[in-house]
């Protein structure tokens, strides 16, 4: 595991270091590829630096931005991670119109899934980065404690999954997902962790000691691929 950790001062400060940490490795690839991928997941946590990102010197038109993982939601929606990163990049529209969603026409996400899993082979792979959050219950992603579909979640080689999560202060009132498998994360070049509060940081400690199938969070700690965590208070 290539973990690596760093500390900042204030949620303002977290955005800015991520950007200022990711901005140089994303540019130095694009000098020698046509063409790469950044792997997004909502939550309040990473809303800054995508403003930020999307106003960075990059040129959008060969980035390919999608989500990490997605309530089984319309993108209207105010629970949808679609419209909240979409709002966030809108200072940028060149940015904004690079995003690819999960949520399709299908009446459940264990019918879409199969949509999705089709639209993500379309990207570059493997990702350049992706950014992640984590959950007091131990998720990440939206692969969470006991749900169904975690197993896939967990095992299969494909790109997405079907999530239907058990009801907790976590999920609010959107149990049904789709996710990115670890599998699928585990091919990012890079994957970014941020993490807000002591609460988090204790719960990311103790993820760190041991892979357990009850704390998804710990899984993803222990890919081989490169891992960068950031905290703040």
């Amino acid at each position: 595991m290539a973990l690596t950790e760093h500390r900042v001062a204030t949620a303002a400060a977290l955005a800015q270091a991520v950007l200022d940490w990711s901005l140089p490795l994303l540019q130095q690839r694009l000098r020698t590829e046509a063409r790469l991928s950044l792997l997004l997941s909502g939550g309040t946590t990473p809303m800054a630096f995508y403003r930020l990102l999307a106003q960075a010197p990059l040129p959008w038109p060969q980035i390919d931005l999608a989500l990490v993982d997605e309530r089984w939601v319309e993108p209207s929606s105010v629970h949808s991670n679609e419209a909240a990163i979409r709002a966030a990049l809108a200072v940028n529209p060149s940015a904004a119109q690079r995003l690819t969603g999960m949520k399709n026409s299908a009446a459940t996400a264990k019918v879409g899934v199969v949509d999705c899993n089709q639209r993500y082979r379309e990207l570059c792979w493997p990702p350049a980065l992706t950014v992640l959050g984590m959950g007091l219950d131990g998720h990440t992603a939206s692969l969470f404690p006991a749900a169904e579909g975690l197993q896939e979640g967990l095992t299969s080689r494909t790109l997405c999954a079907a999530i239907h999560a058990q009801p907790s202060a976590m999920t609010g009132p959107c149990t049904e997902r789709v996710s990115l498998t670890l599998w699928a994360l585990a091919q990012s070049s890079r994957l970014v962790l941020l993490i807000s509060g002591e609460d988090k940081l204790a719960l990311y400690r103790r993820a760190r000691q041991s892979e357990n199938p009850a704390l998804p969070v710990s899984l993803l700690l222990g890919l081989p691929c490169p891992i960068d965590v950031f905290w703040c208070p």
